[in-house]
């Protein structure tokens, strides 16, 4: 076939594949081209495509989710296969364990099946669970199905038209449609999501009485174990203090121990319930689930246009949740920002997350108060070490807002101190030079480690103008045990010069076992002084060591 009007079959497929443009129309413009398309290729890309996909099943066969599709689905309610009963998940007692009977087992690679494999993941259907399926931007659960000869290990939940599906992976032996099998969940974690389930209903009551002015409409949520998240819509952003006021009243209802209700309604009549919340365009079952906070759902019941119901948190919702607001013990806001216009995001914690975000808390506000008690170098170091360790705290919003005023503060005196250090050394010897002439000046003075100090020090010194007004000096920072000295060209020597000034120091300090580095020029030198463990001599000995040798030096050189 001649290339020259010939299309690739392999881009004809690739134009369906990925972007879903339809084979037919594709041979129509081609033809209207002058073009034919290379249909060997074309098949060749097709069979290939297939194998990749049948491929890439087999390599996830293990840990993935099982899924219902229309056809298995109506297969299951053409056979009249029993819908799952998951009202066990509401229940306060005996949660962990349901006892039930598999109706129906999935591969995802086989679709229905007598027999779980233990090759792939396997999706189980029982005619009761105490499991809950994700919905409401609740997570599933997780547990465990334990049968006659074996038992699979469940990481998901879904529900497909009434179906159950608990999706995971055979742990030992295998089990068959019709056997009576044992469902438990991991009740620590789903402790966890209630806490957290019940905390969003609170926080959507707080946000709607302390934004009042503003239209505040649930836009999504995420109800997992370590967090929740909740969208809404809000034009404004808000400030520290209308947080705060959320947080604030987020907890007074936790602490005022509320008992929490639900109950079924008729969909029609709970719409007149004064301030009832439910998510806008979503699609709710009738009867529908009503969750009150504070409110009992028999006087709701009795009166529903009562007013007085929109003092309470009363939301449709399908989700699991506390007894007591009590439980939930405090409700923590870790994050708040804006997501797209006109909604914004708050991220929270409830229970024993929410204990360890207030020991976190606590722990960095001593920290804090340790970085205040230093200076110099310390401080420039402990001060940027902290920032970055702040913003990844997860800790109550709030507290790292006033952690971060504080870090701001003690930076800023940082900066000023640092600040007025550069040039203190530099102010003292003008000080000398101007009331005490002398031949050369050796200065200790403390500058808190701040190198830029010392080197001021002795640029100021080189600044001097004429240049027979300078004069060797020696600057020893007394924090660190740092030293700069200078010695104009004037009065340098083959014996006198700034790097064997260091260098005399250095070997005073070395007779003493002591380590000192040093380097330079005959213009200007500097030096360090490195303390191990195992030094004996206090630092204001040592400061005494090397304003000796230096003014010893100096005055034996010059003399």
């Amino acid at each position: 076939m001649d290339k020259t009007t010939t299309l690739p079959g392999a881009d004809v497929w690739r134009l369906y594949d990925t972007f879903g443009f339809p084979v037919d129309l594709t041979r129509i413009i081609a033809e209207e081209n002058g073009l034919q398309v290379d249909e060997a290729e074309f098949e060749a890309e097709r069979e290939r495509s297939i194998a990749a996909s049948k491929a890439g099943k087999k390599d996830a066969a293990r840990g993935s989710k099982v899924a219902l599709d229309v056809h298995t689905l109506a297969e299951l309610e053409a056979t009249n296969v029993v819908k799952t009963n998951d009202r066990p998940k509401f229940a306060a007692e005996n949660l962990d364990s349901v006892n039930a009977t598999v109706v129906a087992i999935v591969l995802a690679s086989k679709g229905l099946v007598n027999q779980t494999e233990a090759t792939e993941s396997v999706g189980i259907v029982v005619d009761l669970t105490n499991f809950y399926s994700e919905a409401g931007g609740q997570v599933a659960d997780i547990g465990k199905i334990v049968g006659p000869n074996g038992s699979v290990s469940v990481a998901d939940a879904q529900n497909y038209g009434g179906y159950i599906v608990h999706s995971g992976d055979v742990i030992e032996g295998s089990l068959q449609v019709g056997d009576s099998v044992s469902l438990t969940i991991d009740t620590s974690r789903r402790h966890r999501i209630t806490l957290n389930h019940s905390a969003t209903h609170i926080l959507n009551y707080a946000l709607d009485r302390t934004l009042s002015s503003e239209s505040i409409d649930q836009k999504g949520s995420l109800v997992a174990p370590d967090k929740l998240r909740f969208d809404f819509s809000c034009a404004k952003s808000i400030s520290a203090d209308q947080l705060a006021a959320i947080q604030s009243q987020c907890q007074e209802l936790v602490d005022a121990q509320l008992p929490v209700y639900a109950a079924d309604f008729a969909l029609e009549s709970v719409r007149q319930i004064p301030g009832l919340r439910a998510v806008f365009g979503e699609a709710y079952p009738n009867p529908v689930r009503v969750v009150s906070i504070g409110a009992d759902v028999d006087a709701i019941r009795a009166d529903q246009t009562n007013s007085q119901w929109s003092n309470y948190s009363i939301e449709l919702c399908g989700g699991t949740h506390v007894q007591n607001t009590s439980a939930i013990n405090s409700i923590l806001i870790t994050e708040e920002f804006s997501i797209a216009k006109g909604i914004r995001r708050i991220v929270a914690v409830t229970g024993t997350d929410a204990a360890a975000a207030i020991a976190t808390a606590d722990s960095f506000a001593a920290e804090l108060d340790l970085i205040a008690s230093l200076s110099g170098n310390d401080l420039d170091a402990a001060l940027k070490a902290s920032a970055t360790k702040l913003d990844s705290l997860n800790i109550s919003l709030i507290q790292k807002n006033i952690f971060r005023s504080k870090h701001s503060s003690l930076k800023k005196a940082h900066l000023d101190a640092e600040k007025r250090l550069k040039t203190v050394a530099s102010d003292k010897l003008a000080q000398l030079f101007a009331e005490s002439p002398a031949p050369f000046y050796v200065l200790p003075i403390n500058l808190n480690g701040n190198s830029k100090a010392l080197a001021n020090a002795v640029t100021y010194s080189k600044s001097l103008k004429p240049a027979t007004a300078q004069r060797p000096v020696f600057v020893l920072d007394t924090y660190k045990l740092n030293f700069a000295c200078f010695v104009p060209a004037k009065s340098q020597s083959p014996s006198f010069a700034a790097n064997l000034w260091a260098g005399n120091v250095a070997s005073a300090l070395s007779a003493l076992n002591i380590t000192a580095k040093f380097g330079g020029s005959a213009l200007s030198a500097q030096g360090s002084v490195s303390l191990s463990p195992s030094t004996t001599q206090s630092v204001d000995s040592l400061v005494q060591v090397i304003v000796s040798a230096a003014t010893d030096f100096a005055t034996a050189s010059l003399s």
